[in-house]
Protein backbone atom coordinates (compact mmCIF):
# COMPACT_ATOMS: atom_id res chain seq x y z
CA UNK A 1 0.00 0.00 0.00
CA UNK A 2 1.27 3.48 -1.20
CA UNK A 3 3.09 5.62 1.49
CA UNK A 4 0.37 8.43 1.47
CA UNK A 5 -2.44 6.92 0.56
CA UNK A 6 -5.34 6.80 2.75
CA UNK A 7 -5.39 3.93 5.22
CA UNK A 8 -8.17 2.67 7.45
CA UNK A 9 -6.41 0.28 9.87
CA UNK A 10 -7.82 -1.19 12.74
CA UNK A 11 -4.83 -3.90 13.49
CA UNK A 12 -2.12 -1.60 13.49
CA UNK A 13 0.96 -2.73 15.87
CA UNK A 14 3.43 -0.56 17.48
CA UNK A 15 5.80 -1.71 15.54
CA UNK A 16 3.98 -0.60 12.00
CA UNK A 17 5.04 2.55 10.67
CA UNK A 18 2.85 5.56 11.08
CA UNK A 19 2.45 6.79 7.21
CA UNK A 20 0.90 9.91 5.91
CA UNK A 21 -3.22 9.86 6.00
CA UNK A 22 -3.64 7.34 8.51
CA UNK A 23 -6.75 6.56 10.25
CA UNK A 24 -6.80 4.45 13.39
CA UNK A 25 -8.81 3.98 16.51
CA UNK A 26 -7.57 2.09 20.07
CA UNK A 27 -3.85 1.49 19.05
CA UNK A 28 -0.87 2.11 21.00
CA UNK A 29 2.20 3.27 19.23
CA UNK A 30 5.81 3.03 20.78
CA UNK A 31 8.41 2.90 18.15
CA UNK A 32 11.15 4.80 16.36
CA UNK A 33 9.50 7.56 13.81
CA UNK A 34 12.45 10.21 14.32
CA UNK A 35 12.46 12.37 11.13
CA UNK A 36 9.43 10.52 9.36
CA UNK A 37 6.50 12.36 7.43
CA UNK A 38 3.24 11.28 9.25
CA UNK A 39 1.23 14.03 8.04
CA UNK A 40 -2.90 14.25 8.49
CA UNK A 41 -3.19 11.57 10.77
CA UNK A 42 -6.57 10.92 12.38
CA UNK A 43 -6.13 8.97 15.35
CA UNK A 44 -8.71 8.15 18.35
CA UNK A 45 -8.24 6.85 21.37
CA UNK A 46 -4.74 6.24 20.31
CA UNK A 47 -1.71 5.55 23.03
CA UNK A 48 1.76 7.34 22.44
CA UNK A 49 3.84 5.50 24.87
CA UNK A 50 7.19 6.80 24.81
CA UNK A 51 7.08 6.58 21.51
CA UNK A 52 10.17 8.76 19.64
CA UNK A 53 8.91 11.71 17.38
CA UNK A 54 12.11 13.65 17.39
CA UNK A 55 11.65 15.62 13.84
CA UNK A 56 8.54 14.43 12.78
CA UNK A 57 6.23 16.46 10.36
CA UNK A 58 2.84 15.50 11.68
CA UNK A 59 1.21 19.18 10.30
CA UNK A 60 -2.86 19.02 9.85
CA UNK A 61 -3.11 16.16 12.15
CA UNK A 62 -6.30 15.24 14.35
CA UNK A 63 -5.67 13.77 17.80
CA UNK A 64 -8.78 12.94 19.53
CA UNK A 65 -8.74 11.55 23.22
CA UNK A 66 -5.35 10.25 22.67
CA UNK A 67 -2.22 9.95 25.44
CA UNK A 68 1.12 11.32 24.53
CA UNK A 69 3.41 9.05 27.75
CA UNK A 70 6.91 10.00 28.21
CA UNK A 71 7.47 10.95 24.48
CA UNK A 72 10.75 12.49 23.17
CA UNK A 73 9.24 15.02 20.94
CA UNK A 74 12.17 17.29 20.49
CA UNK A 75 11.63 19.34 17.16
CA UNK A 76 8.76 17.83 16.13
CA UNK A 77 6.44 19.95 13.82
CA UNK A 78 2.42 19.25 15.10
CA UNK A 79 1.56 22.75 13.03
CA UNK A 80 -1.87 22.89 11.83
CA UNK A 81 -3.27 20.01 14.81
CA UNK A 82 -6.15 19.50 16.39
CA UNK A 83 -6.09 17.99 20.00
CA UNK A 84 -9.08 17.34 21.53
CA UNK A 85 -9.46 15.66 25.12
CA UNK A 86 -5.82 14.46 25.01
CA UNK A 87 -3.07 13.96 27.74
CA UNK A 88 1.01 15.38 26.73
CA UNK A 89 3.98 14.48 28.79
CA UNK A 90 7.52 14.39 27.34
CA UNK A 91 9.73 12.86 29.34
CA UNK A 92 12.80 15.21 27.90
CA UNK A 93 12.67 18.89 27.29
CA UNK A 94 11.37 19.57 23.95
CA UNK A 95 11.77 22.31 21.15
CA UNK A 96 8.62 21.77 19.37
CA UNK A 97 6.08 23.55 16.58
CA UNK A 98 2.66 23.91 17.57
CA UNK A 99 1.77 26.90 15.47
CA UNK A 100 -1.61 27.41 14.37
CA UNK A 101 -2.87 24.33 16.77
CA UNK A 102 -5.75 23.89 18.47
CA UNK A 103 -6.11 22.18 21.78
CA UNK A 104 -9.04 21.78 23.12
CA UNK A 105 -9.63 20.64 26.95
CA UNK A 106 -6.44 18.91 27.03
CA UNK A 107 -3.68 18.20 29.69
CA UNK A 108 -0.53 19.54 29.14
CA UNK A 109 2.05 18.54 31.70
CA UNK A 110 5.09 17.68 33.40
CA UNK A 111 7.30 19.03 30.63
CA UNK A 112 9.60 21.81 29.40
CA UNK A 113 9.63 23.50 26.71
CA UNK A 114 12.24 25.67 25.24
CA UNK A 115 12.32 28.00 22.06
CA UNK A 116 8.69 26.47 21.14
CA UNK A 117 6.63 28.08 18.93
CA UNK A 118 2.45 28.87 19.70
CA UNK A 119 2.09 31.11 17.79
CA UNK A 120 -1.40 31.80 16.38
CA UNK A 121 -2.58 28.82 18.49
CA UNK A 122 -5.70 27.77 19.94
CA UNK A 123 -6.27 26.65 23.79
CA UNK A 124 -10.01 26.09 25.06
CA UNK A 125 -10.05 24.98 28.67
CA UNK A 126 -6.70 23.17 28.62
CA UNK A 127 -4.50 22.81 31.77
CA UNK A 128 -1.24 24.00 32.04
CA UNK A 129 0.13 21.65 35.53
CA UNK A 130 4.24 21.99 36.49
CA UNK A 131 5.27 23.46 33.00
CA UNK A 132 8.12 25.11 32.13
CA UNK A 133 7.69 27.50 29.04
CA UNK A 134 11.55 29.28 28.52
CA UNK A 135 12.32 31.55 25.40
CA UNK A 136 8.85 30.54 23.38
CA UNK A 137 6.87 32.29 21.04
CA UNK A 138 3.16 32.79 21.75
CA UNK A 139 2.31 35.39 19.30
CA UNK A 140 -1.63 35.90 18.80
CA UNK A 141 -2.20 32.76 20.76
CA UNK A 142 -5.62 32.64 22.65
CA UNK A 143 -5.97 30.86 26.32
CA UNK A 144 -9.43 30.43 26.66
CA UNK A 145 -10.78 29.55 30.03
CA UNK A 146 -7.72 28.02 30.46
CA UNK A 147 -5.76 26.36 34.32
CA UNK A 148 -2.12 27.45 34.84
CA UNK A 149 -0.97 25.37 37.92
CA UNK A 150 3.04 26.06 39.09
CA UNK A 151 3.60 28.06 35.67
CA UNK A 152 6.28 31.07 35.81
CA UNK A 153 5.77 33.34 32.65
CA UNK A 154 8.66 35.67 34.06
CA UNK A 155 11.22 33.92 31.13
CA UNK A 156 8.62 35.19 28.21
CA UNK A 157 7.60 37.39 25.53
CA UNK A 158 3.66 37.50 26.20
CA UNK A 159 3.25 40.43 23.96
CA UNK A 160 -0.40 40.32 22.15
CA UNK A 161 -0.96 36.64 24.15
CA UNK A 162 -4.91 36.59 24.24
CA UNK A 163 -5.87 35.18 27.89
CA UNK A 164 -10.00 35.14 28.16
CA UNK A 165 -11.13 33.85 32.00
CA UNK A 166 -7.70 32.25 32.79
CA UNK A 167 -7.78 30.50 35.76
CA UNK A 168 -4.00 30.90 37.93
CA UNK A 169 -2.38 29.22 40.71
CA UNK A 170 0.84 29.21 42.50
CA UNK A 171 1.82 30.94 38.97
CA UNK A 172 3.74 34.00 37.96
CA UNK A 173 3.61 36.53 35.71
CA UNK A 174 6.11 39.17 34.28
CA UNK A 175 5.42 43.10 35.38
CA UNK A 176 6.54 44.22 32.03
CA UNK A 177 4.54 41.90 29.60
CA UNK A 178 0.90 42.58 31.46
CA UNK A 179 0.09 45.98 29.65
CA UNK A 180 0.99 43.97 26.03
CA UNK A 181 -1.42 41.26 26.36
CA UNK A 182 -5.17 40.82 25.68
CA UNK A 183 -7.19 40.33 28.88
CA UNK A 184 -4.34 40.00 31.80
CA UNK A 185 -5.27 43.81 33.36
CA UNK A 186 -9.27 42.74 33.21
CA UNK A 187 -8.53 39.45 34.97
CA UNK A 188 -5.53 40.95 37.50
CA UNK A 189 -8.56 43.73 38.32
CA UNK A 190 -11.23 41.38 40.18
CA UNK A 191 -9.53 38.34 40.86
CA UNK A 192 -8.44 36.40 44.33
CA UNK A 193 -6.36 33.60 42.57
CA UNK A 194 -3.17 32.59 43.90
CA UNK A 195 -0.72 34.28 41.42
CA UNK A 196 2.14 37.36 41.52
CA UNK A 197 3.71 39.62 39.29
CA UNK A 198 7.52 39.06 39.06
CA UNK A 199 10.10 42.09 38.10
CA UNK A 200 13.62 41.92 39.08
CA UNK A 201 13.50 38.81 41.20
CA UNK A 202 10.75 40.75 43.55
CA UNK A 203 6.95 39.06 43.54
CA UNK A 204 3.72 41.24 44.61
CA UNK A 205 0.30 40.30 44.45
CA UNK A 206 -2.91 41.08 42.13
CA UNK A 207 -3.69 43.77 44.20
CA UNK A 208 -0.48 45.54 44.85
CA UNK A 209 -0.02 45.49 40.98
CA UNK A 210 -3.26 47.22 40.37
CA UNK A 211 -3.20 49.65 43.51
CA UNK A 212 0.24 50.56 43.05
CA UNK A 213 2.05 50.03 39.98
CA UNK A 214 -1.00 50.35 37.43
CA UNK A 215 -1.05 53.97 38.16
CA UNK A 216 2.50 54.68 39.00
CA UNK A 217 3.02 53.23 35.26
CA UNK A 218 0.00 54.89 33.61
CA UNK A 219 1.75 58.39 35.01
CA UNK A 220 5.09 57.39 34.13
CA UNK A 221 3.88 56.60 30.11
CA UNK A 222 1.80 60.09 29.87
CA UNK A 223 4.54 62.30 31.01
CA UNK A 224 6.70 60.62 27.99
CA UNK A 225 7.36 62.78 25.42
CA UNK A 226 4.92 62.54 22.11
CA UNK A 227 8.18 60.47 20.25
CA UNK A 228 9.04 58.00 22.94
CA UNK A 229 5.12 57.89 24.21
CA UNK A 230 4.45 56.53 20.33
CA UNK A 231 6.13 53.66 21.39
CA UNK A 232 3.73 52.59 23.57
CA UNK A 233 0.70 53.50 22.44
CA UNK A 234 -0.72 49.80 22.87
CA UNK A 235 -0.44 49.09 26.42
CA UNK A 236 -1.21 53.08 26.76
CA UNK A 237 -4.46 52.68 25.12
CA UNK A 238 -4.77 49.16 27.31
CA UNK A 239 -4.91 50.71 30.71
CA UNK A 240 -6.78 54.01 30.11
CA UNK A 241 -9.45 50.69 28.65
CA UNK A 242 -9.17 48.53 31.88
CA UNK A 243 -9.62 52.17 33.96
CA UNK A 244 -12.63 53.39 32.12
CA UNK A 245 -10.95 56.82 30.81
CA UNK A 246 -12.23 55.77 27.35
CA UNK A 247 -11.95 59.80 26.07
CA UNK A 248 -8.56 59.65 26.67
CA UNK A 249 -8.02 55.76 25.34
CA UNK A 250 -9.36 57.55 21.47
CA UNK A 251 -7.32 59.77 22.02
CA UNK A 252 -4.30 57.77 21.50
CA UNK A 253 -6.25 55.28 19.82
CA UNK A 254 -6.22 57.87 16.40
CA UNK A 255 -2.53 58.68 16.67
CA UNK A 256 -1.83 55.11 16.84
CA UNK A 257 -3.96 54.31 13.84
CA UNK A 258 -3.01 57.12 12.21
CA UNK A 259 1.07 56.37 12.71
CA UNK A 260 0.41 52.27 11.82
CA UNK A 261 -1.26 53.74 8.42
CA UNK A 262 0.88 56.06 7.49
CA UNK A 263 3.83 53.10 7.44
CA UNK A 264 1.76 50.35 6.58
CA UNK A 265 2.29 48.58 10.05
CA UNK A 266 -1.25 46.09 9.35
CA UNK A 267 0.11 43.74 12.33
CA UNK A 268 -0.44 46.46 14.61
CA UNK A 269 -3.61 47.87 13.23
CA UNK A 270 -4.77 44.32 13.60
CA UNK A 271 -3.77 44.18 16.97
CA UNK A 272 -5.47 47.71 17.69
CA UNK A 273 -8.32 46.48 16.18
CA UNK A 274 -8.21 43.50 18.53
CA UNK A 275 -8.04 45.78 21.51
CA UNK A 276 -11.25 47.46 20.84
CA UNK A 277 -13.32 44.27 19.94
CA UNK A 278 -12.50 42.58 22.80
CA UNK A 279 -13.55 45.51 25.12
CA UNK A 280 -16.51 46.27 26.65
CA UNK A 281 -16.42 49.66 26.16
CA UNK A 282 -16.94 50.21 22.04
CA UNK A 283 -19.91 49.85 20.65
CA UNK A 284 -21.00 47.78 17.41
CA UNK A 285 -21.07 51.36 15.47
CA UNK A 286 -17.93 52.59 17.15
CA UNK A 287 -16.14 49.27 15.50
CA UNK A 288 -17.63 50.02 12.22
CA UNK A 289 -16.54 53.39 12.05
CA UNK A 290 -13.25 51.96 12.93
CA UNK A 291 -13.23 49.62 10.53
CA UNK A 292 -13.96 52.70 8.02
CA UNK A 293 -11.62 55.02 9.48
CA UNK A 294 -8.61 52.19 8.27
CA UNK A 295 -10.21 51.78 4.73
CA UNK A 296 -10.15 55.84 4.79
CA UNK A 297 -6.05 55.66 5.07
CA UNK A 298 -5.43 53.70 2.00
CA UNK A 299 -5.62 53.82 -1.75
CA UNK A 300 -5.73 50.69 -3.13
CA UNK A 301 -5.70 52.30 -6.93
CA UNK A 302 -2.56 53.55 -6.09
CA UNK A 303 -0.43 50.46 -5.11
CA UNK A 304 2.09 47.95 -6.13
CA UNK A 305 0.65 44.72 -6.78
CA UNK A 306 2.61 43.60 -4.32
CA UNK A 307 1.00 46.11 -1.85
CA UNK A 308 -2.48 45.53 -2.96
CA UNK A 309 -1.50 41.75 -2.01
CA UNK A 310 -0.60 42.24 1.23
CA UNK A 311 -3.54 44.87 1.70
CA UNK A 312 -5.91 42.39 0.61
CA UNK A 313 -5.20 40.00 3.03
CA UNK A 314 -4.64 42.27 6.17
CA UNK A 315 -8.20 44.48 5.85
CA UNK A 316 -10.03 41.37 5.29
CA UNK A 317 -8.79 40.39 8.86
CA UNK A 318 -9.43 43.19 10.84
CA UNK A 319 -12.81 43.20 8.79
CA UNK A 320 -13.49 40.01 10.87
CA UNK A 321 -11.97 41.29 13.61
CA UNK A 322 -13.99 44.26 14.24
CA UNK A 323 -17.19 43.41 12.47
CA UNK A 324 -17.63 39.35 12.66
CA UNK A 325 -15.46 38.06 15.62
CA UNK A 326 -17.15 38.16 18.79
CA UNK A 327 -19.66 40.31 18.61
CA UNK A 328 -23.10 40.37 19.42
CA UNK A 329 -26.04 39.22 16.36
CA UNK A 330 -27.30 41.38 14.19
CA UNK A 331 -31.12 41.14 13.01
CA UNK A 332 -31.48 42.73 10.07
CA UNK A 333 -35.19 43.07 9.36
CA UNK A 334 -36.58 44.62 6.37
CA UNK A 335 -40.23 46.14 6.31
CA UNK A 336 -42.40 47.14 2.95
CA UNK A 337 -44.83 49.83 4.13
CA UNK A 338 -47.99 51.43 2.12
CA UNK A 339 -46.48 55.04 2.25
CA UNK A 340 -45.50 56.74 -0.72
CA UNK A 341 -44.08 60.66 -0.86
CA UNK A 342 -47.45 61.96 0.08
CA UNK A 343 -47.95 60.44 3.15
CA UNK A 344 -44.49 60.80 5.04
CA UNK A 345 -45.61 61.90 7.98
CA UNK A 346 -46.35 58.33 9.25
CA UNK A 347 -42.73 57.31 8.74
CA UNK A 348 -42.18 58.93 12.57
CA UNK A 349 -45.19 56.54 13.60
CA UNK A 350 -43.19 53.51 12.52
CA UNK A 351 -39.79 54.80 14.13
CA UNK A 352 -41.10 55.94 17.24
CA UNK A 353 -42.72 52.55 17.50
CA UNK A 354 -39.57 50.49 16.50
CA UNK A 355 -37.55 52.28 19.09
CA UNK A 356 -40.13 51.82 21.86
CA UNK A 357 -39.99 47.79 20.97
CA UNK A 358 -36.51 47.93 21.21
CA UNK A 359 -35.98 49.83 24.55
CA UNK A 360 -38.26 46.94 26.27
CA UNK A 361 -35.53 44.92 27.51
CA UNK A 362 -32.14 45.24 29.61
CA UNK A 363 -29.38 46.29 26.88
CA UNK A 364 -25.60 45.58 27.09
CA UNK A 365 -23.29 48.04 26.36
CA UNK A 366 -22.27 46.92 22.18
CA UNK A 367 -26.58 47.55 21.81
CA UNK A 368 -26.76 49.20 18.24
CA UNK A 369 -29.94 50.01 16.14
CA UNK A 370 -30.11 51.97 12.72
CA UNK A 371 -33.04 52.61 11.19
CA UNK A 372 -32.89 53.08 7.18
CA UNK A 373 -35.79 54.55 5.05
CA UNK A 374 -35.28 53.78 1.27
CA UNK A 375 -37.00 56.41 -1.57
CA UNK A 376 -38.50 53.52 -3.19
CA UNK A 377 -42.46 54.02 -4.04
CA UNK A 378 -44.24 52.51 -1.63
CA UNK A 379 -41.30 53.13 1.31
CA UNK A 380 -39.36 50.62 2.73
CA UNK A 381 -37.71 50.04 5.98
CA UNK A 382 -34.15 48.66 7.08
CA UNK A 383 -33.94 47.57 10.77
CA UNK A 384 -30.52 46.78 11.78
CA UNK A 385 -30.42 45.82 16.02
CA UNK A 386 -27.30 44.14 17.56
CA UNK A 387 -27.94 43.33 20.93
CA UNK A 388 -27.59 39.50 22.89
CA UNK A 389 -29.44 36.53 21.07
CA UNK A 390 -32.10 37.12 23.74
CA UNK A 391 -33.12 40.84 22.86
CA UNK A 392 -32.79 40.28 19.27
CA UNK A 393 -35.53 37.25 19.57
CA UNK A 394 -38.01 39.50 21.42
CA UNK A 395 -37.58 42.27 19.09
CA UNK A 396 -37.96 40.15 15.83
CA UNK A 397 -41.28 38.48 17.48
CA UNK A 398 -42.31 41.82 17.86
CA UNK A 399 -41.83 43.43 14.55
CA UNK A 400 -43.28 40.03 12.82
CA UNK A 401 -46.58 40.61 15.03
CA UNK A 402 -46.50 44.05 13.89
CA UNK A 403 -45.56 43.37 10.09
CA UNK A 404 -47.93 40.05 9.75
CA UNK A 405 -50.29 41.89 11.53
CA UNK A 406 -51.60 44.18 9.56
CA UNK A 407 -50.85 43.61 6.25
CA UNK A 408 -53.64 44.95 3.97
CA UNK A 409 -53.89 43.20 0.15
CA UNK A 410 -55.53 45.83 -1.23
CA UNK A 411 -53.62 48.52 0.36
CA UNK A 412 -50.05 46.76 -0.89
CA UNK A 413 -48.38 45.90 -3.70
CA UNK A 414 -47.06 42.31 -3.06
CA UNK A 415 -45.20 39.62 -4.86
CA UNK A 416 -46.41 36.48 -4.28
CA UNK A 417 -43.63 35.31 -2.37
CA UNK A 418 -43.99 37.99 0.58
CA UNK A 419 -45.62 36.16 3.59
CA UNK A 420 -48.96 37.49 4.83
CA UNK A 421 -50.95 36.36 7.65
CA UNK A 422 -53.84 38.83 7.90
CA UNK A 423 -55.05 41.25 9.81
CA UNK A 424 -54.15 41.84 13.74
CA UNK A 425 -56.51 38.89 15.33
CA UNK A 426 -59.29 40.09 17.83
CA UNK A 427 -57.78 37.98 20.31
CA UNK A 428 -54.10 39.08 22.13
CA UNK A 429 -52.35 37.62 25.00
CA UNK A 430 -50.99 39.90 28.21
CA UNK A 431 -47.52 40.19 26.31
CA UNK A 432 -48.97 41.64 23.40
CA UNK A 433 -50.91 44.79 24.99
CA UNK A 434 -48.89 47.13 23.21
CA UNK A 435 -48.62 45.53 19.96
CA UNK A 436 -52.06 45.68 20.25
CA UNK A 437 -52.38 49.15 20.93
CA UNK A 438 -49.98 50.42 18.05
CA UNK A 439 -52.11 48.30 15.49
CA UNK A 440 -55.30 49.88 16.57
CA UNK A 441 -53.29 52.87 15.71
CA UNK A 442 -52.12 51.98 12.26
CA UNK A 443 -55.79 51.24 11.00
CA UNK A 444 -57.17 55.11 12.47
CA UNK A 445 -54.19 56.55 10.38
CA UNK A 446 -54.99 53.61 7.58
CA UNK A 447 -51.26 52.40 7.84
CA UNK A 448 -50.12 49.15 6.54
CA UNK A 449 -46.82 47.02 6.95
CA UNK A 450 -46.19 43.94 5.76
CA UNK A 451 -42.54 41.81 6.33
CA UNK A 452 -40.26 41.50 3.01
CA UNK A 453 -37.66 39.14 4.93
CA UNK A 454 -34.99 39.27 7.85
CA UNK A 455 -32.05 37.61 8.85
CA UNK A 456 -29.89 37.48 11.58
CA UNK A 457 -26.13 38.21 11.29
CA UNK A 458 -23.36 36.80 13.23
CA UNK A 459 -25.14 33.59 13.97
CA UNK A 460 -23.54 31.10 15.78
CA UNK A 461 -24.24 27.30 16.17
CA UNK A 462 -24.84 27.22 19.96
CA UNK A 463 -27.83 29.56 18.80
CA UNK A 464 -29.40 27.02 17.38
CA UNK A 465 -29.98 24.91 19.96
CA UNK A 466 -30.79 27.06 22.44
CA UNK A 467 -33.94 29.46 19.70
CA UNK A 468 -34.64 26.67 17.54
CA UNK A 469 -38.13 28.60 17.18
CA UNK A 470 -39.01 32.24 16.36
CA UNK A 471 -42.61 32.48 17.41
CA UNK A 472 -44.03 30.00 19.91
Amino acid sequence: MGKNKNRLNKFVKSSEPLLNDLVAHGRTFSGNYQGENIKRLKLTDCIFDGAILNDVAATGSNFCRCKFEDCDMDQGDFEYCDFFKCDIKAKTRISIAFDNSNFIETKIHDLKFYSSTFSNSFFDETEFINVEINDCTLEAATFQRCYFKSIDFSNLNLDFVDFRTPHFDKSILPMSQITYTYGLLQYLMTTDDNVYITEKGKKIDSKKYIGEVLPALLEFYLNMNEEEKAKIYFPLINILLVLDNVDEANKYLEKALNLSASIQDFRMLKHYCKLINLSEKYTTRHKKSVYQRICSFFRPSTMTSWQLKDYSRNIGDMKYILLIENNLPTLVFNILTDIYHTGMEKIGIIISDILGLSDQYDSTPQRDIRIEISRNSPIMISVQFTESIENVFYLLKDLIKLTCYTVSKDRLSLKSDTPIIGHFPAEYTTGDYEIKEKLMKYEQVQLSLALLNFHIENWTKEYGSNYPAIIN
